[in-house]
């Protein structure tokens, strides 16, 4: 139960830094967030925000701890606004 709230500092892909969560336009399908957030063991959540590629499914790409993750989607020509959420497990 939690009866406070959790605040996060959002960043896009460009300006990210040490931001946990954001968004970003996908290019040709794909995007590389630079977070020194991202870990080995992330939990990544990802979410389309607006598009009109609708039948698109998403994942998490390679990733580099400490510093950058990528975002893949199904569709190669896809340029839909994805958020994203990292939960760092303790």
């Amino acid at each position: 139960n939690i009866s406070g709230g959790v605040i996060l500092s959002a960043g896009t892909a460009a300006s990210a830094g040490a931001s946990c969560a954001g968004t970003v336009s996908l290019v040709s399908g794909g995007s590389t967030i630079a977070t020194t957030c991202a870990r080995t063991n992330s939990i990544i959540y990802l979410t389309r925000q607006s598009g009109g590629l609708g039948n698109s499914s998403y994942g998490v790409g390679g990733r580099t701890a400490n510093t950058s993750f990528d975002i893949n989607s199904s569709l190669a020509a896809d340029t839909n606004s994805i958020g994203w959420l990292i939960i760092n497990p303790a």
